[in-house]
């Protein structure tokens, strides 16, 4: 039954709807950090907003923002989107424990579960890749793999057949849709408003601490 649910195209086509918003907001979001299209998001709750100033004043929040911009562009690009998708896991989880523990409320949940569901189908989109890595009975540890390298970069030997004005079409998707739905999370009087944002006080210094 599983088999012929996920070997048809209507499976191929949800990934990749998947991946192309997944890519556009990971890209928006990440130039976000620079360019501030939007309001940048400094936290929902004062233990969010604690932790988000920790971020940024650590330096952090440049090495997370720098990673959505890099692995945005390979899933929009359709380009090494198995290794992109992996490289994007670290930053999902810690977005969906921003929204999900810290900020608490329910549009951070739905946010937080978005974003692990879109990075999940993405990664089970491209199972089969992964499958050698889930082994418990495995070889011994060898030179096989550097000796492959050695011998150009890994390929599959059909690229992906998403090519040419869908591929284009499909850029423009996952640049557009989650741009649409920051903006209009943004406005005024939306869930993510600056007034939203300005009505949230910080943790008094002593226990901030303590916060848990």
């Amino acid at each position: 039954m599983v088999a012929g649910l996920v070997a048809g195209k209507g499976f191929t086509r949800l990934c990749y709807a998947a991946q192309f918003f997944f890519g556009g907001w990971f890209l928006a979001h990440g130039l976000n950090h620079w360019l501030e299209f939007f309001p940048r998001p400094s936290g929902s709750s004062p233990i969010s907003k604690e932790l988000i100033g920790a971020l940024n004043h650590s330096g952090i929040f440049v090495i997370v923002k720098a990673l959505e911009v890099v692995t945005g562009a390979m899933l929009l690009s359709n380009r090494a989107v198995p290794l992109a998708a992996v490289l994007a896991m670290p930053v999902t989880l810690s977005v969906a424990h921003l929204n999900i523990v810290a900020n608490a409320d329910t549009f951070g949940m739905v946010v937080g579960l978005i974003a692990i569901g879109l990075n999940g189908l993405v990664l089970l989109g491209h199972l089969d890749r992964f499958l050698p890595m889930l082994a418990i009975r495995h070889g011994d540890p060898s030179g096989a793999g550097l000796a492959a390298l050695s011998q150009g970069w890994p390929n599959a030997a059909d690229g992906p057949q998403l090519k040419g004005m869908a591929h284009l079409l499909a850029i423009v998707f996952g640049i557009a849709a989650p741009i649409a739905v920051t903006f209009w999370s943004t406005r005024d009087g939306g869930f993510r408003s600056k007034d939203h944002y300005a009505h949230v006080k910080a943790l008094p210094a002593d226990t901030a601490g303590e916060a848990k």
